[in-house]
């Protein structure tokens, strides 16, 4: 399953299109994870995709052995919520891909027969590298 979200600002996308084009960016992608439990299962993976035109992508993989019913929200640094599904399949496989402006989103994996969660922070930032390139020309 891959869910696409819209631009939020077409001006926006245009300008930073020719700053792409002027200056070399870096993007580094993480995705780093906060235990409300360690009793929840560790088949449970978010995994970067890096930063594909202009979107942050990652993948949720949880091995649902049990098939107990599991609660997935998405959230932005506001707490607004972008995404919220119900499953109890036994095998979850779901690809987000986010406009990079985010920043910063928390996914939260809840284990509604126990109460268990798993929160994750996927935060996107970009650098600007500027070098200077010494050649010696005889």
């Amino acid at each position: 399953m891959e869910l696409k979200f819209s631009k939020l600002n077409p001006k926006r996308v245009s300008i930073k299109k020719l700053f792409v084009t002027l200056l070399v960016m870096l993007s580094t992608f993480t995705a780093s994870q906060a235990a409300f439990s360690d009793e929840f299962s560790d088949d449970l993976t978010v995994t970067p995709m890096g930063i594909v035109n202009g979107e942050m992508a990652f993948t949720l993989k949880y091995n649902n052995v049990d098939g107990d019913k599991v609660e997935i929200i998405l959230t932005d640094k506001e707490g607004e919520r972008l995404y919220r599904k119900t499953s109890n399949d036994t095998s979850l496989n779901t690809t987000f891909k986010l406009p990079s402006d985010i920043e910063t989103v928390y996914l939260t994996v809840t284990n509604t027969k126990d109460n268990t969660q798993k929160k994750f922070q996927i935060s996107s930032r970009q650098r600007v590298v500027d070098k200077l390139i010494i050649v010696s020309v005889q």
